[in-house]
């Protein structure tokens, strides 16, 4: 069972870094995934 917690809180704190990423290139008119932001996003 915290085997799984940890996984979850993983993936959580990643989708949620990604997620927020993404709303940011929204917002600002840029393509996250085509910037430099993208490779520190998933680091």
């Amino acid at each position: 069972m915290r085997r799984l917690a940890g996984l979850c809180t993983v993936a959580g704190i990643v989708a949620t870094v990604l997620g927020l990423s993404k709303l940011h290139a929204v917002r600002r008119d840029y393509v996250f995934h085509g910037s430099f932001r993208f490779g520190w996003a998933v680091a």
